[in-house]
């Protein structure tokens, strides 16, 4: 499969394939790629440009390995720019009371808990010792 260069249509960074379409490109069935113009392929290779994927002001993204195997946690934050009926459907798609979210907030409450108790008995023994 050849790889695949979009017409010039002015500016450099409009010529140059991205690397966020280039997987697009090789995911797709060779049939399929064959069957797309440059005009077609251009036009995609545009508009996948153009999603902005990954930039959030608040992008926490942790790997934590386990006895059970690594867990992913991602935590993003920012502006909404979802359409109304895009979030309804996502929240359909994934709901927040599932029995893994639920697991996940009580771990988390106990260790926030266990982290502030210990905190505050360190405190207490550092001002009766010293206090």
């Amino acid at each position: 499969m050849d790889t695949f260069v979009p017409e010039e249509t002015g500016s450099a960074a409009e010529t140059t394939p991205s690397i966020a379409t280039s997987p697009l490109f090789a995911r797709l069935p060779a049939d399929v790629l064959d069957s797309l113009d440059e005009r077609q392929r251009a036009e995609i290779d545009k508009a996948a440009r153009q999603v902005n994927w990954g930039q959030h002001p608040i992008n926490v993204r942790l790997s934590i390995p386990t006895p059970f195997g690594r867990f992913y946690f991602v935590a993003l934050g920012g502006q909404e720019r979802r359409s109304r009926d895009r979030r309804l459907a996502e929240r359909r798609r994934h709901p927040l009371h599932t029995t893994g979210n639920t697991l996940f907030f009580l771990v988390m409450a106990t260790m926030l808990f266990l982290a502030g108790y210990n905190v505050g008995l360190w405190l207490y023994i550092l001002f009766d010792t010293f206090g």
